[in-house]
């Protein structure tokens, strides 16, 4: 039993170390080299947000209309909260002029006023909210790429300068579009159609000294230039007789607030109104031989606003001067009438029409609208609220107890815009029996029903 005792302790032995060896030793826990999976992201790679802004400069308020949607999206990454709290930084990688544009594209203009000083102006905007969470990484504003939410979620509440980051002027250009918006493609052929049907008067100007009989000429050239290229022109013998007729009722409407050839151009419903002076000058030569040579000055005038949007002038050389076996006054006529149509009608017309079309396509056309026995303010400001998106802009002319008047810009014929006075005005209570009383020329006159 001794003796098998220690046998028993040996093979105890053998069985310990064959343990030993067969077993291998626990590894040891590698470092995990790998990084931590990015969350899934709860919003869209684009979102549209509406954006407001009001400032004393058009510019500002554009800028701001875009920070406060690019604002509304940088909320709905990192909430409110660290919003604010990383406010400084976010101005200047994110809200400065030179950099916004980066992070949000316009869809739509749904505002654009002037009130008192200040400019207002909205819109609806894609912005790009990956593109802003990659900033937002770049610049630690959101730490290892994990973007933080709270429960606060920004509303489509109008934003002002004084809620918006401060916004810096740099050279950014602003266009055309950013300011007056798109045209659509039927407005631009409303366009192209209103300027080959406009009206023209020719007339002479108020400071012309030459004879009439040489700016008569002159005129009747000038109209029959612009027969010739399909435009209706008013006939000077019309013009001649209301301006003798109507001085004074000239003086009691306008007090001489507005030019005696833009009322007749009004009263005659002109679109445009062309002045025109000059000058000639006459010689003989022997055997019978006549020369003439004419100066000739042209400006042309948006009827309804009186605005420039042409101007020529031309110096006919004496080496250049009309021949004329007859007289020299038919030297001179030949001269004058030369000169306007083969050197200032083909330059004139050519801004006309250019002009016209730009700035139809900016501002619209102008309308006079007059609304009798008008409703108070409140109701105004709901119709005009109602109209906003089918007009360029408004601004009032006078206002009385009796009546109100407003000049009123639209891409549209009047018919047109009375259409949208008659379906905002029946949603509107208090103004469901609007009606038209008078409609003449550019102007349009409603009676509120009250």
């Amino acid at each position: 039993m001794k003796k098998f005792i220690p046998f028993i302790a040996l093979v105890s032995l053998i069985i310990l170390l064959f343990s030993c060896v067969s077993t291998p030793p626990p590894e040891k826990k590698k470092k995990d080299t790998t990084t931590t999976e990015e969350p899934a992201r709860e919003f869209p790679d684009e979102k549209e947000y509406m954006g407001g802004g009001q400032s004393d400069s058009l510019l500002k308020s554009m800028q701001a209309a875009k920070v406060s949607a690019v604002q509304k999206g940088v909320i709905e990454i990192i909430g409110k909260t660290e919003e604010e709290k990383n406010r400084t930084k976010l101005n200047e990688v994110l809200y400065s002029t030179s950099r916004i544009n980066g992070f949000v594209e316009m869809i739509e203009r749904t505002r654009k006023d002037k009130v008192e000083e200040n400019y207002i102006y909205e819109g609806r905007y894609m912005v790009k909210l990956l593109v802003i969470y990659n900033t937002l990484v770049a610049h630690n504003i959101i730490g290892n790429g994990e973007a933080t939410q709270d429960e606060e979620y920004v509303t489509d509440t109008e934003f002002t300068t004084d809620d918006t980051p401060d916004i810096v002027e740099d050279d950014e250009p602003v266009t055309s579009e950013d300011v007056y918006g798109k045209t659509t493609k039927e407005e631009e052929k409303f366009i192209i159609r209103y300027i080959d049907k406009m009206t023209f008067l020719v007339f002479f100007s108020e400071d012309v000294k030459e004879d009439p009989y040489f700016i008569q000429g002159a005129i009747t050239i000038a109209n029959d230039y612009l027969i010739s290229n399909g435009r209706t022109a008013i006939d000077l013998a019309q013009a001649e007789k209301l301006k003798e007729d109507n001085m004074l009722v000239y003086e009691e409407e306008t007090g001489g607030s507005m030019s005696i050839v833009q009322w007749i151009a009004q009263k005659l419903n002109a679109d445009v109104y062309i002045e025109l002076s000059g000058e000639t000058q006459g010689k003989s030569e022997p055997g019978g031989k006549y020369y003439g040579v004419a100066n000739v000055q042209t400006k042309a005038y948006v009827t309804s606003t009186g605005e420039l949007i042409g101007s020529v002038a031309y110096n006919q050389l004496e080496v250049k001067a009309s021949f004329s076996k007859v007289s020299k006054k038919d030297a001179q006529l030949k001269a004058i009438q030369g000169v306007v149509y083969s050197k200032v009608m083909p330059q004139m017309f050519k801004q006309i029409n250019e002009n016209m079309v730009d700035k139809i396509k900016k501002l619209g056309i102008r309308y006079e609208v007059i609304i009798q026995n008008p409703p108070n303010d409140r109701v105004m400001s709901r119709l005009w609220k109602k109209i906003e998106n089918d007009i360029k802009s408004y601004n009032l002319i006078y206002q009385t107890e009796e009546e109100v008047k407003y000049a009123v810009y639209c891409i549209g014929n009047i018919e047109d815009l009375k259409t949208i006075f008659y379906d905002a005005s029946e949603s509107i209570s208090g103004l469901e029996e609007m009606y038209a009383v008078l409609v003449r020329g550019k102007t349009i006159t409603f009676n509120s029903g009250l």
